[in-house]
């Protein structure tokens, strides 16, 4: 059982740096973008209220306000507006 851990252990790491050399992102970063991405086109096409894009994409409201924000220096709710 040691062994398969270990085992797991160095694949998951393996995984990880191949990832950062393809596409110059961790997963963790990848999968906020594909998340951001996803929010806008909601924003955009829909009146879907924060917290169900929020929903939509995985995320709580408070999170997703928070990881939108970091992303684009601007709220859900202004972004919308200026859209």
């Amino acid at each position: 059982m040691k062994n398969w851990r270990a085992l797991q252990e160095q694949t998951k790491k393996k995984l990880e740096v191949l990832f950062k050399e393809q596409t110059t992102k961790t997963i963790y970063e990848y999968l906020c973008l594909i998340r951001i991405e996803k929010a806008k086109e909601l924003l955009v096409s829909t009146d879907y209220s924060i917290k169900v894009i929020a929903g939509r994409i995985g995320l709580d409201r408070s999170n997703f306000i928070k990881m939108f924000k970091k992303s684009t220096n601007i709220t859900p709710l202004a972004w919308r507006r200026d859209q």
